[in-house]
């Protein structure tokens, strides 16, 4: 990865030295090399896009995690807090740093997570992690069976969150609403289309057509 970036370096060290040698004003020369200064930015300056993952206790951030790398890299406990300190992990290695992936301490948990943790609250750990490396997007996990469970206290630290971004990176951070689990839902009472409210409607729609 090193080495690639480099040779691009040098590449577009050539080109410009080439734009210097060309006939032409200097005038023309500047938007030239405000263009091929542009695309150095978008290519060889960029870098890998980071996601983090932010959700309660149980929303599947470890899993989701561990289903990318189809292996157990975050431990997952569905009784206990597992993921403590936010963890910063390349994907799919370390090797081959494609994408930046951070898991982190679930909202509002109150327990001690069974991983080493270094702040008192779930937020702080998150505070901490997203000061130090500045996130391209959040993914806010929520449980299908829990949409409408603490949802505003969440949403509150969420925005936190994206104030602290904000304040640190000058960056406003998107969210990605994911929701999880929803093979946990209960089955639909009804197996027909249901008409208990509107007899009207069902013989509109029941009636058979000539």
């Amino acid at each position: 990865m090193a080495e690639k970036h480099d040779e691009m370096g040098s590449i577009f060290s050539f080109i410009k030295g080439q734009v210097d040698k060309l006939p032409i004003s200097q005038s023309k020369k500047n938007k030239m090399l405000d263009q091929l200064l542009k695309l150095k930015t978008m290519t060889v300056d960029a870098r890998e896009p980071r996601i983090a993952l932010v959700g309660r206790r149980g929303s599947g951030k470890s899993s989701l995690i561990n289903a990318m790398f189809g292996q157990e890299r975050q431990y997952v406990s569905s009784v206990k807090s597992g993921t403590g300190k936010g963890k910063w992990l390349w994907y799919p290695s370390d090797a081959e740093p494609k994408i930046r992936l951070l898991d982190s301490r679930g909202l509002g948990e109150s327990e001690a997570p069974t991983e080493e943790f270094e702040e008192e609250t779930p937020l702080d750990e998150l505070m901490k992690a997203v000061t130090e490396e500045q996130p391209d997007v959040f993914l806010f996990l929520i449980k299908a069976k829990e949409t409408d469970s603490r949802i505003e206290e969440d949403l509150q630290e969420l925005n936190k969150l994206r104030k602290i971004v904000k304040e640190n990176h000058h960056y406003d951070v998107p969210v990605i609403c994911v929701v999880t689990q929803v093979d946990e839902l209960d089955p639909p009472h009804y197996k027909q289309v249901p008409f208990d409210a509107n007899p009207k409607k069902k013989r509109i729609l029941t009636k058979p057509s000539i």
